[in-house]
């Protein structure tokens, strides 16, 4: 199983003293966009060779840096813990991502449908927050983009984007770390009964089941009933299969990405309850 063992050193849980820096989520809220732009293939691999000095934590890139690759460089704070946030310096839809210099969890949140998958960028914000994960990254225009005229924005299938070098940048240096991706669906718009019945769908992204999935979803289960169902074996829909992360993921052998759709009335739960987050974050603990 991809876990914590044998990866990253984690920091042990401190009391978290006050710190100075903007709140995250104020920061998180004010990142949506009304424009895209698309990057560059240059631009992209100086945001990955960056995101790669992230995960290592050893020479991290400065303010300098990162501003010479299209992105402001703040420092951020939740629950009185430092972070390294990442802003697209152009408002061009680029993205938002969070790295934890302190995390507790080897784990990497992805919210790549934060406004059209409702709720699904706050639960992610806050088991970011909550479970000390280790890097965060969502996105800061529509998937159909900014005026829902079919772009192609949505950085779940999007091949060239800094959402996608981050996920690489992950590949090359965190290969113990799993990568939750959250989204959203509509239990009465599924296929089948057992879809349309579901209260989560979680999978590898792929028509196999992994272990880090099939190890998820057992404490899934105990954790929220058996309306949590496992693609392929249980449901055939809604397995993320074309998604990009997952499949740059399996390019590289690495076996740690993690599916999970939420339904509407689960997504709002998740939002308004601190236990059934803490029971989704226990769940990722192995």
């Amino acid at each position: 199983m991809l876990g914590l063992a044998g990866g990253l050193l984690l920091a042990p849980v401190l009391k978290a003293a006050p710190c100075p820096e903007a709140d995250l989520e104020t920061l998180w809220r004010a990142s949506k966009v009304a424009q895209h732009r698309a990057p560059e293939p240059a631009e992209v691999a100086r945001s990955q060779a960056l995101f790669e000095r992230e995960f290592a934590s050893v020479a991290l890139p400065t303010a300098q840096e990162w501003a010479e690759a299209g992105f402001t460089l703040l420092s951020g704070c939740a629950d009185g813990h430092h972070l390294r946030v990442l802003r697209d310096a152009q408002d061009a839809g680029q993205g938002f991502y969070v790295f934890n210099p302190t995390p507790r969890r080897n784990v990497v949140i992805q919210a790549p449908h934060r406004d059209s998958d409702l709720r699904s960028g706050e639960i992610a914000l806050r088991l970011f927050v909550e479970g000390g994960l280790r890097a965060g990254a969502w996105n800061t225009v529509h998937r159909r983009g900014p005026e829902r005229q079919s772009l192609d924005t949505d950085l779940a299938h999007v091949q060239r984007s800094h959402f996608q070098a981050l996920t690489a940048a992950l590949a090359r240096e965190a290969p113990e770390a799993r990568l939750l991706q959250l989204h959203g669906y509509a239990q009465q718009r599924r296929r089948s009964a057992a879809g349309r019945a579901s209260q989560l769908i979680l999978s590898a992204g792929r028509r196999e089941v992994s272990a880090a999935a099939a190890d998820l979803h057992a404490c899934l289960v105990r954790r929220f009933g058996t309306q949590a169902l496992l693609y392929p074996t249980q449901v055939q829909e809604l397995g993320g299969t074309t998604n990009a992360q997952s499949r740059l993921l399996q390019a590289q052998g690495h076996g740690g990405f993690l599916h999970l759709e939420l339904s509407r009335p689960l997504r709002e739960e998740l939002v308004e309850s601190p236990p059934r987050r803490r029971h989704l974050l226990e769940c990722l603990d192995g």
